[in-house]
């Protein structure tokens, strides 16, 4: 497998991390970033919707050290379905709403002998909540697909400039996950959860949303397509 990485700063840079056997794919970013652009060959403004007033946002302060894999398995806390701005992207194979009026970019990548098409939702101003999807032609064998989720955590601390507090493995919707805690480093009271979900062998999600309710809600607004 590859190592990609074409963006390295967020939270101004659109992140979609994808954890392959030797690195990372780091695809879209918006200007003042640091790092290269992977120019999208698709933008338009996503399909908007009412935007609902989200419950405050609770945060759970963290202070293990990052464990390496496997970790401890566990749940997706319970949100509330109904909060945000509904997207419903059929190509994208999601429904799910995030906090703000939403942007939707494709990126293609057919290098390293496989195809990948990505499918990027991100709630604008301030690009705090990301909703990706990532569709892969061929089929990923059993050991590239685990690795892609089980390396999410660590590799997208390593590339996004945020740290690592914590990490986990979870079952959401009845599919394996990676999920991650981090922090920002100029903002250190703020906490990020990170879910990289693997769907199937030519799927995977990846979501990344503050910490508590915003995280929560977003989750159980989630619903695949196809």
């Amino acid at each position: 497998m590859r190592s990609m990485i074409r963006n390295l700063r967020v939270p101004t840079c659109l992140v979609v991390a994808l954890i392959g056997l030797s690195g990372a794919v780091l695809v879209g970013c918006t200007a003042g970033s640091g790092g290269g652009t992977a120019v999208p060959t698709q933008t338009r403004t996503a399909m908007s919707s009412t935007a609902v007033s989200s419950p405050a946002v609770s945060s759970t302060a963290v202070t293990s050290e990052p464990t390496n894999p496997p970790a401890p398995s566990g749940t997706i806390p319970v949100g509330l379905p109904n909060v945000g701005t509904l997207l419903s992207d059929r190509s994208g194979h999601l429904q799910i709403r995030l906090l703000g009026p939403t942007t939707r970019n494709v990126y293609f990548d057919e290098s390293g002998g496989e195809n990948i098409t990505v499918y990027t939702h991100d709630d604008v101003p301030g690009s705090k909540e990301h909703a990706n999807t990532y569709v892969f032609s061929p089929p990923r064998t059993a050991k590239v697909e685990e690795s892609y989720w089980q390396g999410a955590a660590l590799q997208y601390a390593k590339v996004s400039g945020y740290t690592l507090l914590d990490q986990g493995t979870v079952r959401f919707h009845g599919r394996p996950g990676r999920t991650g805690t981090f922090t920002d480093a100029v903002n250190l009271n703020d906490q990020y959860t990170l879910l990289a979900l693997d769907w199937s062998s030519t799927r995977m999600y990846f979501f990344f949303a503050p910490s508590g309710a915003p995280f929560n809600n977003m989750m159980a607004s989630f619903h695949p397509i196809g």
